[in-house]
């Protein structure tokens, strides 16, 4: 079987296409929306070689050197789509009862019960300890998830002890045990002692639900990074889990309609950090250590997952490191004067 353009080639050649076709491309990973957007903005984007010829003067004699290669290393596409990152790695991570949000939206989780000792360190910089009793973050109720049908959620996290840590967290019980409940939950589940990667959505009034959980679980003790991303329409809805930068195998639970993932008209219960409201009404608090937790409005690729798995606070800083290499003629002198670098 061969790969054609401009025809369906099985059994026989037909479909003959009309018309005109340039940069077709084929890759072995996802896209993210970002990089398509890119595609669409130019044909042969990111083919050409980049070697501009920039003339310098060399002891009278104009010649030229060209640029080989440039590395950007603040990675801008990890900011699109983000209405939530709370990184105490970073510089600014925060400090005393404060966990900055560095998304640029505000919403600061404010710790509660906690005290200076539970900013620890971490794999990279610090991180912040929950002992499971009652420390928590209050995060607001303000997060842009309203309306969402496309949803990513990452972390770093060091699970101390079996059983459930649900890192970030929304559930909504005004009726105890009763029909108008409805949870955002994103986090570690039990399976055997075990932490799997999950994430669980509910509807108000038990009109649908969808969850989702790995069936690989991450070791306790160590740093993790896990992340979902979830895309809901109906019975067609898609979850997808990540351990520590690489998808793994996951089972979703579908019930109901579900034509929205995170309802606007929910504007009163917060978002938490290791903390969620139980059916009967009372607390449950998680116990380990958490770093860069992030909330996207969007399917994050792969890709992109793995890159937010190679260090905390990657994509978030807001300087820009830019590397630019140059290669000069063979034969120029040492000594020279450039003006005019970009």
């Amino acid at each position: 079987d061969r790969l054609a353009i401009g025809r369906f080639d099985r059994p026989t050649p037909s479909g003959a296409f009309l018309g005109q076709i340039d940069d077709c491309r084929v890759y072995s990973r996802e896209l993210s929306e970002s990089e398509i957007k890119l595609l669409a903005s130019k044909r042969g984007i990111g083919l050409e070689p980049r070697k501009p010829k920039i003339t310098f003067n060399d002891l009278g004699v104009q010649k030229t050197y060209s640029i080989v290669r440039v590395r950007e290393n603040d990675h801008a596409n990890l900011r699109q789509g983000l209405v939530g990152a709370w990184c105490p790695s970073l510089p600014n991570g925060g400090s005393g009862n404060t966990l900055p949000d560095v998304s640029g939206y505000g919403n600061h989780g404010v710790l509660t019960n906690m005290s200076p000792d539970d900013w620890v360190s971490g794999q990279y910089g610090r991180a912040l300890d929950f002992d499971g009793v009652n420390d928590y973050a209050d995060c607001g109720t303000n997060i842009a998830l309203g309306n969402a049908t496309e949803v990513s959620f990452s972390a770093w996290v060091w699970r101390s002890v079996a059983g459930q840590m649900l890192v970030f967290n929304r559930y909504v019980n005004t009726v105890a045990l009763g029909a108008d409940r409805r949870a955002d939950s994103f986090g570690l589940n039990t399976v055997n002692a075990n932490g799997t990667v999950s994430l669980y959505i509910q509807k108000a009034n038990n009109a649908g639900y969808i969850g989702f959980n790995s069936t690989t679980a991450i070791a306790a003790s160590q740093w993790n990074h896990i992340a979902v991303t979830c895309f809901i329409a109906g019975a067609s809805s898609i979850g997808k889990t990540y351990l520590n930068g690489k998808e793994v195998s996951n089972t979703t639970d579908f019930v109901g309609s579900l034509p929205l993932v995170f309802e606007s008209n929910v504007t009163t219960v917060p978002y938490t950090i290791c903390r969620y409201i139980g059916g009967n009404g009372v607390p449950v608090y998680s116990s380990g250590l958490v770093n860069d937790l992030r909330a996207y409005k969007r399917i994050l690729a792969e890709s992109e997952i793995a890159l937010l798995a190679s260090r905390p606070g990657i994509g978030l800083r807001q300087e820009s490191h830019r590397n630019t290499f140059y290669q000069f003629p063979s034969g120029a002198r040492r000594k020279r004067i450039l003006t005019g670098m970009p």
